[in-house]
């Protein structure tokens, strides 16, 4: 008999999959996608295919938003007046980023973190060789977002996950989607490595009291492999049903057993 695996049965018994047809990622994916089909080589971030998969490609296409807003703005200027903190702040108002640093805003997040300062302060750079060109030609310059910028994107204005923390080393960190009732834990190539969906069918009610407080905690136990504390906790932060616990606790017992 195999090991019980405790987060497939998490995903199998709280099952999120209708909760993604409601989801701000789901709307904005209907209304935006057919932006992709504009620019071919980003069209391999066009992947709806699961609630993750949605995610990141809504973080792509908000990035090519902004990319082709900035262009279309930039060309209303004259090249000496784009230095200006009024037109600078003008053109980026409302726009989503990631703050790289303190120095550096990613507007464009399929763009290298130096292709980024045209986006952000350098933006008169866009009408002049050679950045002129990164308009309509820059299939050469495309960077995976994820695995370039980590973790890090999912934690930025592109994306409304809730960031939980990271594991000591900060090869991982745990974000949580409050409309998809969902804990996903992302390493630093932008890759997801669990997801642990909570509130099961079973629970009387969902309490959302320091909700958030409850999964940092929770997630301090998974960074810390402490399975004990992390089952115990799903139960007594009301994550979980008093049945799906006992199951639990009794496939657990089964394994220790053996």
């Amino acid at each position: 008999m195999n090991k019980f695996l405790l987060f497939s049965y998490l995903r199998w018994k709280n099952d999120k999959t209708s909760l993604i047809s409601n989801t701000y990622y789901k709307r904005y994916y209907d209304k935006h996608a057919y932006l992709l089909a504009r620019f071919p080589q980003l069209l391999k971030y066009d992947d709806p295919s699961s609630d993750f998969n949605l995610i990141k490609t809504v973080i792509v296409i908000r990035g090519l938003e902004n990319k082709i807003k900035i262009d279309e703005d930039v060309d209303l200027y004259r090249e000496a007046d784009l230095s200006s903190k009024e037109a600078i702040d003008t053109i980026h108002q409302r726009l989503p980023y990631l703050q790289k640093n303190k120095k550096t805003r990613i507007y464009v997040p399929f763009f290298s973190e130096l292709y980024n300062k045209c986006y952000d302060q350098k933006l008169a750079l866009l009408l002049i060789p050679p950045y002129n060109i990164l308009k309509n030609d820059f299939d050469n310059e495309i960077v995976d977002p994820f695995d370039y910028y980590g973790y890090d994107i999912f934690n930025s204005y592109f994306s409304n996950l809730i960031y939980l923390g990271k594991n000591e080393r900060g090869e991982l960190a745990a974000f949580y989607s409050v409309e998809l009732e969902t804990i996903y834990v992302i390493d630093n190539q932008g890759c997801m490595e669990e997801k642990i969906p909570i509130f099961d069918d079973d629970l009387p009610y969902k309490s959302k009291d320091h909700l958030i407080g409850h999964l940092q905690s929770l997630m301090s136990h998974y960074f810390a492999d402490n399975r004990e504390a992390f089952i115990d906790s799903l139960y007594n932060y009301k994550l979980i049903s008093n049945t799906t616990y006992n199951y639990i606790l009794m496939k657990e017992n089964k394994n220790n057993e053996r």
